[in-house]
């Protein structure tokens, strides 16, 4: 069984990924899902990854934001026309109680890269 990490910006496209990676649980191990602007801002994709998790049945799974901006300039705006206002097609999931973890993503994953055999 292979470890896994997805980034992510999760809008239509990326909701399939998840919800591979999230059900295929004999193939790899999801330790966590950074999230990252790009179908929409971070805070929404984000958001979008805590509730797919939640409609798979994974809410041991973390789900860690990464930066909120490129280096040098703002993210665009998000890409409405097609991926939705929510960036998921408009498609409304239910909501997730869970929150995501406050640790940045780069140190998220430098630390749970440290912590494999």
């Amino acid at each position: 069984m292979r470890n896994i990490i997805l980034d992510t910006d999760p809008g239509v496209d990326d909701f399939f990924c998840l919800a591979f990676a999230a059900r295929f649980m004999h193939a790899w191990k999801l330790l966590g899902v950074t999230t990252i602007g790009g179908n929409h801002y971070t805070s929404v994709t984000t958001q979008n990854a805590l509730n797919a998790l939640h409609l798979f049945g994974r809410g041991d799974v973390p789900v860690i934001p990464g930066a909120t901006q490129f280096l040098m300039r703002p993210f665009g705006e998000p890409v409405a026309a097609f991926h939705g206002a929510n960036g998921l097609g408009n498609v409304e999931l239910a909501r997730s109680p869970r929150k995501d973890e406050k640790l940045p993503a780069w140190e998220w994953m430098r630390q749970t890269l440290l912590a494999q055999e």
